[in-house]
């Protein structure tokens, strides 16, 4: 070693050039898939941050990135530890964003769901070593220190007392360096960076308590607290236990839908033969066997055979649902009967299931006012603590109180804001997780408490109140057009739209190649338009077409049947009538939104009598035909003008307007494109009720969050006073304080357990 300096080739890297050069690894493209997205300009990805305890971390993150040039935006939530960022990618890599949080505490690594298990599991493990520790060694630190205590009432040697404290001074140092650890790691990261968290108040008190014993101890004068030390670190260590147990219990609901579909599926070469390959590798197109028993890999159309599916993990029914071929069938549902062959309809990770993943994951980085409230308050108590102790301990030192250590210590630890951290978020993870057991997936952070203040539900009809499984009931020939034609028209020109009528008419004009369409549109709330074979074509409403002058009103315009029209230049050729059963549940929900007092009203594009029909089944008394997605909007803004929370609850493109618009959006998943919904719930459950069982558990979930937060307030009325009295001595403080953290995550436990 004494010629290593000669010998070297190259100066040794710092250990900044180190972690740079750890974190640059993820700036490579190929590496990035999966969790990096580009849009517009705009870099958006997810994090893992590790070390988070509490809601200053989150604060410290993302105050510490937000002043980043270039970074649009940036939020953690507590509940997952998870970071997400959007940022401008030409000033920024994503390695100088990992490296950013690292520089202020914590290690950080893309998300996903692997390392997500992998960082829950060590952090598990870790926590549960550290509260072992604490537990042996702080009951052996008990039995001496009850020695000690009847030792004071009956009398002990003093030779026998010195050595029963240095006995458990030597106990008490691996609670310190070891349990303890992360309590001091927490509140130096926390000093170091200007954010004083919940750890601070902590450390301050053991550390306060650890030197006046060690005085004690050395000196043989004064009291010790090694048993306060132990009891505290072990109790503090058992709430976080139970916390980050809640906070896995609240991620399990999304955690069985991502973890559901299998990594291979079976896919039929041209000759007929079968090859396992992973799912990754298939796309659109790809014929795949799904046998009993087994999960559907991919979207998909069935081609051979028939079958009922346990869609169950989507929709929140467990009745298992009969399809036939013909029928789509969802990633992730159970083929419960008969072996069946499928046509992939959606590439691996665009499937369904894919899309709410994603919009379930992103309402996980946005937070809802009440927990950014919470935060905020919980940051200053922080900072209102350390200074109550400070001037605790100046009064007790300026009056020559003997008891002035343990009561400041008391104050410290009592008044530790944990449970007032804790309050909101574990209720809502709780929450968001119970929905996603009834097929309601929340997309937006606000949802739930948007939900919970809602007083006036717009429903769309098709879609919506209705199944939007639409049949094909007859065709009435206007013109000289034979019905095979008439059919193979408007089947051509519903091949580009997403109309829930496209499909029985697309079925109804058989497997024989239909006409190529030219110059195709989509008019929303209309119907669609096209050439074909060098003449223009309409297919849509009947006032659409009767308002282009291109021919008389249908007879059975009157109808309660959806009655659609195919036109050309010279009028009418064709009319066909469609029925659409009403959803399960429509009822009971209007029943129960109107039960609660809130508003309940009816917007459709459909005809008058279509209208009336479906909203006197569902029992709803004000509503509006013929509603243009501009008519919609006028309505949404007269209702929000008045005051009204709005809740709008559609099917299909059309409706993405009255979806944003409103205050909450809620987008029926069946017939929806779900990665351009614009709402902040999806609802993937068949039963319209589960929209009713989400208000509810929204109310719910929000009376939890009042009582955690009341509770953790009232708590900190009632001990504040008595520590400073010196009425609390330093154990009870801890006990106290664990006390109260246990007592909000137990509460907040019993969303996911209903």
């Amino acid at each position: 070693m004494e010629r290593y300096y000669a010998l070297r080739e190259n100066p040794a890297n710092r250990p900044e050039e180190i972690e740079q050069e750890h974190y640059r690894v993820y700036d490579n493209p190929r590496l990035q898939q999966g969790w990096l997205h580009e849009q517009d300009g705009v870099a958006e990805a997810e994090f893992l941050v590790e070390g988070i305890t509490c809601a200053a971390c989150t604060w410290l993150i993302e105050t510490w990135l937000s002043r980043l040039p270039g970074v649009h935006s940036a939020g953690v939530n507590f509940s997952t530890h998870r970071l997400s960022v959007q940022w401008d990618p030409a000033s920024l890599r994503a390695s100088d964003l990992m490296l950013a949080v690292h520089q202020v505490g914590y290690r950080v690594l893309p998300w996903s769901r692997e390392a997500r298990r992998a960082q829950q599991d060590s952090r598990r493990r870790e926590l549960l070593k550290r509260l072992g520790v604490a537990a042996a060694l702080g009951m052996q630190v008990m039995v001496i220190s009850v020695a000690l205590y009847f030792g004071d009432w009956f009398g002990i040697e003093p030779g026998m007392a010195d050595f029963l404290r240095r006995v458990n001074l030597l106990l008490v140092l691996p609670v310190i360096g070891y349990s303890a650890q992360p309590f001091f790691r927490g509140a130096w990261r926390g000093v170091r960076n200007r954010a004083p968290g919940m750890d601070l108040p902590v450390s301050v008190g053991i550390t306060l308590a650890f030197l006046g014993s060690l005085w004690a101890t050395v000196s043989g004068r004064g009291e010790v607290y090694y048993d306060s030390i132990a009891m505290f670190t072990f109790f503090l260590l058992g709430a976080r236990y139970l916390e980050l147990g809640s906070r896995l219990e609240g991620a399990q609901a999304l955690d069985a839908l991502a973890g559901v579909v299998p990594e291979t599926a079976r896919r039929r070469r041209v000759d007929g033969s079968l090859e396992t390959v992973p799912v990754v590798d298939t796309a659109v197109g790809d014929n795949l066997l799904v046998r009993a028993g087994e999960v559907v890999p991919a979207d998909g159309v069935i081609l051979e055979g028939a079958s009922s599916f346990d869609e169950s993990l989507m929709t929140g029914e467990h009745n298992p649902v009969a399809r036939a071929t013909g029928e789509p069938v969802l990633a992730g549902s159970v083929n419960a009967a008969q072996p069946v062959t499928l046509r992939i309809t959606a590439n691996p990770g665009n499937s369904a299931l894919d899309s709410i993943l994603r919009l379930a994951e992103r309402s996980h980085a946005e937070k809802p006012r009440l927990s950014l409230q919470a935060e905020r308050v919980a940051r200053w108590f922080v900072c209102a603590v350390i200074l109550l102790a400070l001037a605790v301990a100046g009064h007790g030192a300026w009056t020559s109180d003997p008891a002035w250590l343990p009561t400041t210590i008391a104050v410290l630890v009592v008044t530790c804001p944990c449970a007032l951290g804790l309050a909101t978020p574990l209720a809502l993870s709780a929450g968001a997780g119970s929905l996603v057991r009834r097929g309601i997936h929340v997309t937006r952070g606000h949802a739930l408490e948007t939900l919970n203040r809602v007083d006036h539900v717009v429903f769309d009809k098709t879609g919506t109140l209705t199944r939007g499984e639409i049949s094909l009931e007859d065709v009435t020939l206007i013109r000289d057009m034979g019905r095979g034609e008439a059919l193979r028209l408007a089947a051509a020109l519903e091949q580009g739209a997403s109309h829930p009528l496209a499909r029985p008419l697309i079925d109804a004009a058989g497997n024989d190649p239909l006409p190529v369409v030219t110059n195709f549109a989509n008019v929303p709330g209309r119907g669609v338009r096209g050439r074909i074979d060098g003449r223009d074509y309409r297919l849509g409403s009947v006032s659409w077409i009767s308002g282009a002058d291109l021919g008389p009103l249908s007879p059975d315009v009157d109808s309660p049947e959806l009655v659609v029209q195919l036109a050309d230049d010279d009028g009418p050729l064709a009319q066909f009538h469609f029925h659409d059963a009403i959803r399960p549940g429509a009822r009971d929900t209007v029943e129960r939104c109107r039960a609660e007092g809130i508003g309940v009203s009816l917007l459709s594009g459909d005809r008058p009598a279509t209208v009336e029909a479906v909203a006197r089944a569902v029992g709803i008394d004000e509503y509006r035909a013929g509603c243009l997605p501009e008519d919609k909007l006028a309505a949404l803004d007269g209702l929000i003008g008045d005051g009204s929370v709005v809740a709008m609850v559609g099917d299909g493109i059309n409706d993405a307007p009255a979806l944003a618009r409103a205050h909450l959006g809620v987008a029926m998943a069946r017939n929806v494109n779900l990665a351009a919904a614009n709402a902040d719930i999806v609802v993937t459950a068949e039963d319209l009720s589960a929209l009713a069982d989400a208000r509810d558990i929204a109310r719910r979930t929000f009376r939890i969050i009042r009582q955690n937060i009341a509770w953790a307030l009232a708590y900190n009325v009632l001990a504040v006073p008595a520590a400073i009295a010196g009425m609390v001595p330093p154990w009870l403080a801890g006990i106290g304080m664990s006390l109260s953290s246990v007592v909000v995550v137990l509460n907040a436990s019993r969303l996911a357990r209903a």
